[in-house]
């Protein structure tokens, strides 16, 4: 994706000199404005923030190409396989298993991230409030430890003669379509929204730097 802008012949003929020097500005303004806000479509604009890894990925600095009336810069995200998808939407499937694992209310912390993985919580479940696990179909079940309460609906079984509290923990499913978020899309027109004014801005500092 591309934010262009245009410096007008007139405003070229009255830089001369400082014409380079000003496009640098301009376009390290319009970079800083566009990571900026990028970031802030990962805090809960256009998608929630859970644990912050997909805001991060978007931590570097500007990578910037060329001098001059040649400048250009880049941003990239970082270390997330997922940043695209939640742009340009898609399909997930599982690659190393038959079923994606996809945690219920049950195991999911305030901020809507999961509290463990299904392999965390399958080999060690007393560490998220349950004496045990057990699948039916599609459901992956928790078990209740005696006195724990936790989120989420729940229910009461037999299960080996004694009646226990049982969670679902996961729904077990062999795809997922996530929609299209345009968080970078929806950020760049926000930061073309705001083009004139930092434009005008740069172009300003580039004559005091050029009158010191």
């Amino acid at each position: 994706m591309n934010l262009t802008f245009t410096i007008t012949e007139n405003v070229r003929g009255r830089l001369g000199r400082l014409l380079p020097r000003a496009v640098e500005n301009v376009v390290a303004a319009l970079a800083e404005e566009a990571k900026m806000q990028i970031k802030m479509s990962l805090t809960n604009r256009e998608l929630k923030a859970r644990r912050g890894t997909l805001r991060g990925s978007w931590g570097g600095a500007p990578h910037y190409q060329g001098r001059g009336m040649d400048r250009s810069a880049t941003l990239r995200s970082t270390g997330v396989k997922y940043a695209a998808i939640h742009e340009f939407g898609g399909t997930i499937r599982p690659v190393h298993a038959q079923n994606l694992w996809i945690p219920t209310e049950a195991l999911m912390m305030g901020s809507g991230a999961a509290r463990g993985t299904p392999k965390q919580v399958m080999s060690n479940p007393q560490a998220f409030g349950f004496s045990g696990t057990f699948r039916r179909g599609q459901v992956v079940f928790g078990v209740r430890s005696r006195g724990k309460r936790g989120s989420g609906p729940s229910f009461k079984a037999s299960i080996g003669g004694e009646m226990s509290t049982i969670t679902p923990i996961f729904h077990l499913s062999k795809l997922v379509n996530i929609p299209a978020r345009r968080y970078i899309s929806k950020s760049l027109a926000r930061v073309s929204a705001k083009a004139d004014s930092l434009t005008n801005r740069a172009i300003r500092n580039a004559i005091r730097e050029g009158a010191q």
